[in-house]
């Protein structure tokens, strides 16, 4: 039986390697984090986990799941990858970046929506980083096109391997099991007590979910905070549920013994920082981007702006004014500043997209 190169393999000693590239860097540091300069009533201790810095070259959290599923991809045999997303999507941005880096193309297909500051320089990184792409006029299109896209890519005899949206297939939520374990382990080492509480962004759930299966399964018993950031049903309670199920089933699989069952009460969804839908913005993420800086952390305004929202409302509520509390950073801004605050060739934009960049 292989060993896993991962820290799951010293939790699950019986489990067989799971192929993977390396991408990141790691550990992502966990850093104390000032949190009574912004929210005076707290009088806890705070941390946040930079998983922004996870890459070598990019980070977020994007890099751990991508690890596992463009391994995948070329274990399989396929020429590419293809994977559906918005026209801000930093998912779509660190798959088109590492993607040609392992040997394979990437296929995408984007679908509009708000435009913010933030999703424009995210897409003008995609068209700079020279991907294929498809537009779709929504995201329900999209899908229907990945589709299509992937079985003539069967019969063309040059097969694509689909990446579920953000990654968060069980495969690829085995990426944040990992970095579960990998911050127990920095629990152990004394980097950080154990927190009674861990605020992490919710889109599609990988993150959130493998963070809260990787400590359970090293034994850390601690409540992680699903802010969501995507509508109902797609993103809910039972969603990540279903996903951890997935995720453990996956592990379980390659394991000679049992896995401990997974704690679904340990994984809560919090759903009022939404605002009016996927990447939107809102006042209170506007705030709480204002806050993080004089904290030294950036921020974007959809995913971890909301998610920073509700950590700080937390801080300052009855229940975990005195608590031990955690903000994983997801959000790496490099790749988008790096590709997208430069003049682009228009050539690069599909036409139907000029209008966003």
């Amino acid at each position: 039986m292989a060993p896993s190169p991962f820290r799951l393999h010293s939790t699950l000693p019986t489990l067989d390697g799971i192929p993977h590239v390396p991408l990141g860097k790691y550990p992502a540091p966990v850093q104390p984090l000032d949190l009574a300069a912004v929210v005076p009533m707290f009088q806890g201790r705070a941390w946040v986990k930079r998983e922004d810095l996870a890459g070598a070259q990019a980070g977020g959290n994007k890099v751990r799941k991508l690890e596992f599923l463009l391994a995948r991809a070329r274990e399989v045999g396929a020429g590419g990858v293809i994977m559906v997303g918005g026209i801000g999507s930093n998912h779509c941005v660190a798959t088109a970046f590492y993607g040609p880096r392992v040997g394979l193309d990437v296929h995408l297909v984007i679908f509009p929506h708000e435009v913010t500051p933030a999703s424009r320089r995210a897409l003008r990184a995609i068209c700079a980083l020279r991907p294929k792409i498809t537009h779709a006029p929504t995201d329900e299109v999209a899908a229907t096109l990945a589709a299509a896209r992937y079985a003539a890519s069967l019969v063309a005899g040059r097969r694509l391997y689909p990446i579920w949206p953000g990654g968060s297939s069980a495969r690829g939520t085995v990426g944040f099991v990992e970095a579960g374990i990998e911050l127990a382990d920095q629990i152990a080492g004394g980097e950080l007590e154990a927190p009674d509480a861990i605020f992490v962004a919710y889109s599609s759930g990988g993150t959130a979910t493998g963070l809260s299966l990787g400590l359970q399964l090293a034994g850390v018993d601690t409540e992680v905070v699903a802010v969501r950031v995507y509508p109902a049903p797609l993103a809910s309670a039972p969603v990540l549920r279903n996903l951890a199920e997935r995720t453990h089933r996956f592990l379980a699989s390659r394991c000679d013994d049992p896995l401990p069952a997974f704690d679904a009460s340990r994984l809560r969804v919090r759903g009022e920082y939404l605002g009016r839908g996927y990447a939107s913005p809102t006042e209170a993420a506007s705030a709480a981007r204002e806050a993080a800086a004089g904290l030294g952390l950036e921020l974007e305004p959809t995913y971890t702006g909301k998610a920073f929202a509700a950590f700080l409302d937390a801080a300052g509520s009855r229940r975990y004014r005195d608590a031990r509390l955690l903000f994983v950073h997801t959000y790496d801004a490099r790749l988008p500043h790096r590709f997208g605050d430069t003049d682009i060739d228009p050539e690069l934009v599909p036409l139907r997209l000029r209008g966003y960049v």
